[in-house]
């Protein structure tokens, strides 16, 4: 037997039908304000839907950020184009000499104030920081010895 269609907009509005995780035909009610559209959940609300929409597919946040992350995935180009690139006020922020912190650093920022966070942070990031100071250290000094070649030479 088919459910009503208007039971159907009833229940749950605000879970996300494209996920394929979710039945929206399911029984437990929502407030009011959830039933009329999404838009009109607070931000905390909404971010408390799309969690249960992840733990009914059974995919920690982690997991989901990673599967968007991962270069080898095409489907994802989109999301992380906008993860990655700086937005439209971000860059006319920029113009003003002052430094822009865009979404992705405010997240950083986050994670490293938690004490738990830094502690992942710092150590993840050791190995890639030295690599990185190394060869920037490595660089200049070629380039001050090819300098210092020149001047050399001309003397």
């Amino acid at each position: 037997m088919m459910p009503d269609p208007s039971r159907i907009l009833n229940e749950d509005f605000n879970r996300s039908v494209d996920s394929g995780f979710v039945d929206v035909t399911v029984t437990t009610r929502l407030p009011a304000a959830a039933v009329a559209t999404p838009s009109r959940l607070s931000p905390n609300e909404r971010v408390k839907s799309v969690i249960n929409i992840l733990r009914e597919g059974r995919m920690s946040i982690l997991d989901f950020i990673l599967r968007i992350l991962d270069p080898s995935q095409p489907d994802f180009v989109y999301n992380r184009d906008w993860i990655y690139n700086s937005s439209k006020g971000e860059k006319q922020n920029s113009g003003d000499g002052q430094h822009v912190s865009g979404k992705l650093e405010q997240m950083f920022d986050h994670i490293f104030a938690d004490s738990r966070g830094r502690a992942r942070m710092l150590k993840w990031f050791r190995p890639h920081a030295v690599a990185y100071i190394s060869s920037t250290v490595s660089n200049e000094m070629d380039a001050v010895k090819e300098a210092l070649r020149g001047t050399l030479d001309s003397a």
